[in-house]
């Protein structure tokens, strides 16, 4: 299972993941992550996850980034790498796949 994640390092692994996948990163994730991560992504990204949650905690993620807007970048990447290991950790579980 490792092997699938070893090529993608980066959130972007959650374009390939299945809407389940995603929605259980989600609750996986602390909420502080998730919200200084949506900092430093690309609006693909932000878009999968807002499609993921419901339309008022879609709303509350995005009036929420705004009091991080101005994080550092280190604690924008200390983030998403925390959201990386939860991936990797969902993974290891069997909890999520990762398509090939």
């Amino acid at each position: 299972m490792e092997k699938g994640f070893t090529e993608h390092h980066t959130l972007d692994i959650i374009l390939i993941l299945d809407d389940f996948a995603v929605q259980k990163i989600i609750c996986e994730t602390a909420r502080d992550d998730l919200i200084k991560a949506l900092l430093g992504v690309n609006e693909a990204i932000k878009n999968k996850i807002f499609k993921n949650v419901s339309r008022i905690a879609a709303v509350m993620l995005k009036e929420d980034s705004e009091a991080f807007r101005h994080a550092e970048k280190a604690d924008i990447e200390f983030s998403k790498q925390r959201i990386v290991e939860v991936i990797r950790r969902l993974e290891s579980c069997g909890e999520i796949v990762i398509p090939d």
